[in-house]
């Protein structure tokens, strides 16, 4: 009889979460928003194994962080030229 192996925990008790590897400092958000597109498919056609399925999501999480900072950027800087152009 085997033992079951139990998951992961961190300091909580609660399941550890992967982490995906750091972003590029040089990231543009047309890369990011592609990988996102390639996650999603494998996502939804099934590629993605159940073992890489965490720190696919995770990795995922991270470039939707990183994309929605890039938006907010771009709105606060072409809101602030737009100030400034008086218009």
């Amino acid at each position: 009889m085997s033992a079951k192996k139990k998951p992961s925990t961190n300091t909580d008790g609660q399941a550890a979460v992967p982490q995906p590897e750091a972003l590029p400092e040089d990231l543009t958000y047309a890369q990011a928003a592609g990988e996102l597109d390639r996650i999603l498919e494998a996502l939804e056609s099934g590629e993605t194994g159940i073992d890489a399925l965490a720190l696919q999501v995770a990795r995922a999480g991270a470039l939707l962080r990183f994309c929605q900072e890039k938006l907010r950027d771009t709105e606060l800087a072409v809101n602030t030229i737009i100030e400034d152009l008086d218009l």
